[in-house]
Order: structure tokens, then sequence, then C-alpha cells
């Protein structure tokens, strides 16, 4: 790792709830971050999806019962990153993964429904 990078803040008025990057519905919350230009946006995704992320999000929230992130905190967060290529390489790489692994899990819930429908049939 070569470089330090900071996020600018997001490009929202109000600032989102990060806490485990979930909604109260388990949707996945986003945020939109500009980043400096020699950092791989695809890179900076696969980094704040780190359990170790989330652990220094946790220290920096405020608020009751909707914990939420300033801009100003969220603006002092550096990620140290290697050199642009490798970025796009590495984000490349656990894209191109996330999509297999969702691609599988599709395949695997559809092979699932097909052992269910086959069981129900044999014992009816």
């Amino acid at each position: 790792m070569n470089q330090d990078q900071r996020s600018s803040g997001t490009d929202r008025s109000d600032t989102p709830d990060l806490a485990r990057g979930r909604s109260a519905d388990g949707r996945r919350r986003r945020a939109g971050v500009r980043t400096a230009k020699n950092c791989d946006p695809a890179f900076l995704v696969q980094h704040c999806s780190l359990d170790s992320y989330f652990e220094t999000v946790n220290d920096f929230l405020g608020g009751g019962t909707r914990q939420r992130i300033s801009r100003s905190a969220l603006g002092k967060f550096v990620v140290k990153v290697p050199d642009f290529e490798e970025q796009k390489k590495i984000g490349t790489y656990f894209r191109t993964l996330d999509e297999l692994i969702s691609k599988h899990a599709s395949q695997l819930q559809k092979l699932q429904q097909i052992k269910s429908a086959c069981l129900e049939k044999m014992f009816v």
C-alpha cells in the first residue's frame, strides 16, 4: 500500500445510516461518495464491505435510535490503497467473484425448489 485516499463526503444533504450497512428491512444501504481520481470505485466498494470497515464506522456513529455518520466524520476516513492498476485488478476480481457467488446461489435455490417439489410428489 503506497497511498492514502480520503473520501470527500456524500452526494446527499442528509448523511446515510451506515450501521452494519443494512436498513431495517434488510436491504443494503447506499451512500454516494466522491473519491480521488486515482481511487477505483470497485476497489473502494470492496473495502467498504469489510467487517473491519464497519467496526471503524461504528466508532463514528452518532444519534439515538437512528444512528448516522456526519459528512465531516466520513471525510476523515483514510483508506490505504495500492496503486491504481492494482486497485482495478482487485476490484474486478472481487466483483467477478461476487457475481459468481450470486449466480451459484441462484442455481442452488432453483435446485432446492426442484428437490422440494420432487419430494412432495413422491410422498403425497
